[in-house]
């Protein structure tokens, strides 16, 4: 998948921090680039920790705090890689060695 970075609001009570970004595209277990552009909740990277729909999801803080204000959010993309080549041999027996060569790939 292809990563993006989006722009929303934030409000953190104690260590939960509920972002909004229209339309987030983000999932539960995403780590996320934080950049809290205005308020004082501090940068850093982030799991999500729950998403409640389309445009609001949760992460949780390391210290607890009230806050609001902008978030920047950037999700990384993921590489996609593919096999040129691979070799098996069975030097003994229950005993397999496998050689690969990978390269990365990008989408257009």
């Amino acid at each position: 998948a292809e990563g993006f970075t989006k722009t929303g609001t934030y409000s953190q009570s104690g260590t939960t921090v509920t972002i909004t970004v229209s339309n987030h595209g983000v999932a539960i277990g995403d780590i996320l680039t934080i950049d809290y552009t205005t308020g004082s909740a501090t940068d850093g990277t982030f799991a999500v920790a729950s998403s409640a729909d389309s445009n609001t999801f949760t992460v949780t803080a390391a210290a607890s705090a009230t806050n609001s204000g902008n978030v920047s959010i950037t999700l990384s993309g993921a590489g996609q890689y593919v096999c040129d080549s691979w070799t098996k041999t069975i030097p003994y027996n229950e005993r397999a060695i496998i050689n690969t060569t990978f390269r990365e790939v990008f989408e257009p």
